[in-house]
């Protein structure tokens, strides 16, 4: 076999790119051949090998068995995986990502958009593109990504219990039109259906509430404090301080009570749901 190249290695994806290239290179393919091989593009082959995109696990499969590697690139991806999480979000968000991935109890507030936990990848790629014009395509893929594989916390085996109040504008903000809004609609009826998820929206008819300056979240974890991210332009702020703690959970108590009880929550987000559908 010819020799690998070293990746540089305080880059997960550059590794797993180096390891895939490696074996390619094996075979004597190019990655057009490749390509052909797995039934991707040219680009994503060539995307992935120069670390530019993050490697799917369906990818990592159908490379193992079309260069005979015995499940090697699998493998190396799974062990890959919360180093790639990190990289691929930016260094500020990391201490959230601890957190968060240790919380017992999540409580986020958003006036402008669904969580990221709860959005459809199309929805994602709408807001990444709209509040990142100046990003390549590749950047913005590497970006919805990485909120795709946060979205594994509320499906893994220690799941928080995730209370999530909504100001009934995100469900009428036209997101890349009516279609991309009804399929995000059903997500979110999808996980108001779990009994860890509880759903909640504040109708329009509340007027001013308490918190119209932005989101936020509060994560609860098993052996500390209470932790708050609030969203601010460009990147969030983590914080602890017992003063803003406090001052950001009686917010939370303060929307609660704005918003309406959980069934009926849900019915105004089906509502919705079936306005964007009959619009579509």
């Amino acid at each position: 076999m010819p020799p690998a190249k070293d990746p540089d290695p305080s880059n997960p994806l550059a590794v797993w790119g180096a390891e895939l290239r490696y074996y390619r290179e094996a075979a004597e393919l190019n990655q057009q051949q490749l390509a052909e091989r797995v039934n991707y593009s040219l680009a994503t082959i060539s995307s992935v090998e120069t670390a530019r995109r993050r490697p799917s696990e369906d990818l990592a499969t159908r490379c193992d068995d079309a260069l005979n590697t015995g499940g090697a690139l699998a493998r190396l991806l799974d062990r890959l995986s919360d180093l790639i999480l990190f990289a691929m979000h930016p260094a500020w968000f990391a201490e959230w990502l601890e957190i968060e991935r240790e919380a017992g109890r999540l409580r986020t507030f958003q006036p402008s958009y669904v969580p990221g936990l709860l959005q459809t990848e199309a929805y994602t790629r709408a807001l990444f593109r709209a509040g990142r014009p100046m990003d390549t395509d590749e950047q913005v893929e590497t970006l919805v990504a990485a909120r795709m594989e946060r979205q594994a916390l509320l499906t893994g085996s220690k799941p928080p219990k995730y209370y999530v109040v909504l100001d009934e504008a995100v469900l009428m903000r036209p997101v890349r039109g009516p279609v991309l809004m009804a399929e995000q609609l059903d997500k979110l009826l999808e996980a108001a259906a779990n009994r860890l998820v509880e759903l909640q929206v504040i109708p329009l008819g509340v007027g001013a509430h308490a918190a119209q300056g932005g989101g936020f979240v509060i994560a609860t974890t098993p052996d500390g404090p209470d932790v708050v991210y609030r969203d601010n332009i460009g990147e969030g702020h983590v914080g602890g301080v017992p003063e803003i703690v406090a001052t950001v959970s009686g917010l939370w108590d303060s929307l609660r009570s704005d918003a309406l009880p959980r069934r009926e929550s849900i019915d105004l987000v089906r509502s919705w749901a079936e306005k964007w559908k009959t619009s579509s």
